[in-house]
């Protein structure tokens, strides 16, 4: 428990293949980095992490890494940019239901009229 606290990017996936996994690196990070993209992530990353011996010296290890500091700071930007999408969707949606209740306004108002003359409503069909 006290790596989860120390490391706060760990997590434990117990389905499949148990072991750990960087939360961040798992999100954010491509299969390969280094200078040149030449070294191909696994432990943390791609694979879970299952060797316990070296868990902590591997583990900031892994929190030093270039990548893995990208990946955190991708995950931050990410966080900061959702509620902006989600308050520009509940602005469209919102600016859909006012537009929504103009168009009802004169049908509600032809429906009115129609009881006022005793007007039967019909669909009018479209078969020929």
């Amino acid at each position: 428990m006290q790596w989860f606290e120390r490391f706060s990017w760990l997590v434990y996936t117990s389905t499949g293949q148990q072991g750990a996994l960087c939360k961040y690196c798992v999100l954010f990070v491509k299969d390969y980095a280094g200078k040149g993209f030449h070294q191909q992530l696994k432990s943390l990353v791609t694979q879970p992490f299952t060797k316990w011996k070296d868990a902590v010296h591997d583990f900031e290890h892994h929190s030093e890494s270039q990548y893995h500091k990208s990946s955190v700071l991708l995950a931050d930007n990410f966080v900061k940019v959702q509620p902006n999408i989600i308050s520009q969707i509940d602005s469209g949606y919102l600016a859909q239901i006012a537009d929504n209740r103009k168009r009802l306004i004169p049908i509600i108002e032809t429906i009115k009229l129609c009881g006022r003359q005793e007007l039967a409503l019909r669909l009018r069909s479209n078969k020929n």
